[in-house]
């Protein structure tokens, strides 16, 4: 049995250069989540989350955005089969309010 559902919350990033690529799978927008997690040495450790999202839907609502949005998404953890580099991809986004 396989099990691959992934559920983070961050501030929306946009990743420079070509915020469109393809696969064999689609057309899909790369952007990240970005999670700054307190350390017990009192810094903070910055975490950039690599996302892709092949439903235009969710593509148009990514970009009508601004950077650092709070957002929360579910999507699958996967890689890349071209490089490997593991990636989630999205498929729910939502905004959520800052405490």
């Amino acid at each position: 049995m396989v099990e691959n559902l992934v559920k983070i919350s961050g501030k929306l990033h946009f990743v420079e250069g070509e915020s469109f690529q393809e696969s064999r799978v689609g057309k899909y927008l790369v952007f990240s989540v970005k999670q700054e997690t307190p350390w017990e040495d009192g810094s903070i450790r910055r975490d950039f989350l690599l996302m892709r999202a092949f439903d235009p839907a969710i593509q148009r609502w990514v970009l009508a955005r601004q950077e650092d949005t709070p957002v929360r998404i579910e999507g699958k953890l996967r890689s890349s089969s071209g490089s490997g580099k593991m990636y989630i991809s999205v498929e729910t986004i939502e905004e959520v309010k800052e405490n």
